[in-house]
């Protein structure tokens, strides 16, 4: 576009204030270019692909589309992470270079009301009812600790702690989730319904996101 530059340097008139350019008469600004879409940022074309999951992992993932009227990819997810949850800590899976954790993480982009928090929290119901279990029983077992522990006397060997039960975390910092690891079952299930609570906190604020990806992507490449 051609413009008409009129220099108003060293100039203290009203005029100074005025914008130091123009365009010609009868021409007009071409109108702007449609933005390039972003790679892989297309809906997909096809639905998700139901038949592919087992009979009982299909069988929950329809029963939590028919309560909800969610949509399948989204019910799929949900049964996806938590039998993830579940088979992790006991199969292995092999891949091009060793044996690897059967683990698998999962992203959910999915817009309000559909029903997201409410296809977790129906999934997750028996994980749930199993940690309150294993809560219960661990303050049974800390409580007998601590008595068997003051009554050990000098020179003996001390009671082993009980096992901490976390095994699932919400909005951890990388070092919680290891800490959380390390005195818990030895496993860890990393969930959230709620991105902005993720992508707000601590694990993801400027100086930290850097570090916490790199340390997730050695969790998936089943860093021990």
């Amino acid at each position: 576009m051609l413009a008409r530059i009129k220099s108003l340097v060293g100039r203290g008139d009203a005029r100074a204030s005025k914008p130091n350019f123009s365009v010609p008469s009868k021409e007009t600004a071409p109108p702007p270019p449609e933005p390039t879409p972003l790679p892989h940022a297309e809906p997909p074309t096809a639905g998700f692909p139901l038949e592919c999951l087992t009979p009982k992992l299909r069988s929950a993932a329809d029963a939590i589309m028919q309560k909800t009227q969610g949509p399948a990819a989204l019910a799929a997810q949900s049964v996806l992470s938590v039998a993830s949850l579940v088979v992790a800590s006991r199969a292995k899976v092999e891949t091009l270079g060793s044996p690897s954790n059967a683990t698998a993480a999962f992203v959910t982009i999915a817009l309000s009301g559909e029903r997201k928090s409410a296809a977790d929290k129906i999934v997750k119901t028996g994980i749930d009812r199993v940690i309150m279990r294993l809560r219960k029983e661990h303050e049974i077992a800390m409580a007998r600790y601590k008595s068997e522990l003051a009554s050990t006397g000098r020179g003996e060997e001390k009671p082993a702690a009980p096992v901490c039960p976390s095994f699932l975390v919400t909005e951890p910092t990388v070092e919680g989730a290891f800490k959380t690891i390390a005195l818990g079952c030895g496993f860890l299930g990393w969930f959230t319904d709620e991105a902005a609570s993720f992508w707000g906190g601590h694990s993801m604020s400027k100086d930290q996101r850097a570090k916490t990806s790199g340390i997730v992507s050695k969790f998936w490449d089943g860093i021990p």
